[in-house]
């Protein structure tokens, strides 16, 4: 019953957060965070229907939409880096790199490992694929945080509230994520129902923070990011510029 509470109260905010979103037409100012809620959403719904008139097919839906979900919340990492470094065109470029290659390195060990296992290997394959990206998705953020304090990036509240929604989720996926692949199907049900309540804690903050729309203010400190970037550009050229001389000399 408790957990049902929790599922039907998350899906509500869920659609709040969505109404509120279209009425304040901010809806395409964070589209990749919106249409991820979009489609936990759908999925939701759609899961109670298939559970309720084809529970034979229930497990599979449900680990198949689990791996898809976790591919396209990723996006919502993409898309506070690109808010958070709106101001600065070179740290977001070198930004969206490394984003883009954790995504697609940790994407292909998953599929390798899913290509290699039996359909029977389908529910580690994906608890690992979580687990690996939320623990990308933790050094990202962390990295992020690092930058703004040390920058003293201005944030609006919208951006505050996502990062600090989804920090949180995040950082309780990797230790439930953790605790589920060292304790096995004992700790399944407790893993479903922390990863339930964290959700719904999640949105408790995500709801006040996205009730109206925030414009990040105008950040003051570009010129500094800016020309650490062009050094650390320039020390990198040189870097690669000696290996590449020196493996020529060997040629």
């Amino acid at each position: 019953m408790a957990s049902d509470i929790v599922f039907w109260l998350a899906n509500v905010l869920i659609a709040l957060l969505l109404v509120r979103a279209v009425r304040g037409e901010f809806f395409t100012k964070y589209v990749l965070f919106f249409s991820y809620l979009s489609y936990v959403l759908v999925v939701n719904l759609v899961a109670v229907c298939v559970y309720s008139f084809s529970p034979e097919v229930y497990l599979a839906f449900y680990w198949y939409t689990k791996f898809i979900g976790v591919a396209v919340g990723y996006c919502v990492i993409w898309e506070i880096f690109t808010h958070v470094l709106r101001d600065y065109p070179g740290t977001a470029k070198i930004a969206r790199c490394l984003v883009s290659a954790f995504f697609l390195a940790v994407l292909g060990i998953a599929l390798v490992d899913a290509f290699n296992n039996e359909a029977s290997g389908l529910v580690k394959s994906v608890i690992r694929f979580e687990r690996n990206l939320q623990t990308v998705q933790a050094l990202l953020l962390t990295l992020l945080l690092i930058l703004i304090r040390y920058y003293a990036i201005p944030l609006g509240r919208n951006l505050r509230g996502l990062i600090m929604g989804y920090g949180f989720l995040i950082g309780i996926g990797v230790i439930t994520l953790t605790l589920r692949s060292h304790l096995g199907t004992a700790f399944q049900i407790w893993w479903q129902y922390l990863q339930q309540m964290s959700y719904l804690a999640a949105l408790m903050i995500w709801v006040p923070a996205f009730w109206s729309y925030a414009p990040n203010p105008k950040a003051d400190n570009s010129i500094r990011m800016e020309e650490d970037y062009a050094v650390l550009a320039e020390r990198t050229y040189q870097a690669i510029a000696k290996v590449r001389d020196s493996v020529l000399r060997v040629f």
